[in-house]
């Protein structure tokens, strides 16, 4: 369970095919005997700004991971950032580094 675009969360509220995570999504889960799932959490989402974190993003992945475990389904969270940030094309770790702070190897 990924969204790799703003606001980096699945929607909780309304049911959407592949993009939410609602009762009926927890309910086919458990039809297919799901019982673990890979929740992306992304450090754009926990980290906009540098010093700035979004405490409604972390609420919705609380959220998530509490409904999951109320019907037996285990969470897997999955932090690793294999990509920047949407700066430079990608969707994971935001660019906050100076460029002065980038250690270069010869």
């Amino acid at each position: 369970m990924v969204n790799k675009k703003f606001p980096f969360h699945k929607d909780i509220h309304q049911f959407t095919p592949g993009r939410s995570v609602v009762d009926r999504d927890i309910q086919h889960l458990k039809d297919l005997n799901v019982n673990l799932v890979r929740l992306g959490v992304h450090w754009a989402g926990v980290e906009p700004e540098r010093g700035s974190y979004n405490q409604t993003y972390l609420d919705i992945t609380y959220t998530i991971i509490k409904k999951l475990q109320d019907n037996g389904i285990y969470t897997l969270v999955d932090q690793h950032q294999d990509v920047w940030g949407a700066q430079i094309c990608g969707h994971g770790a935001p660019v906050v580094s100076p460029r002065s702070s980038i250690v270069y190897y010869q």
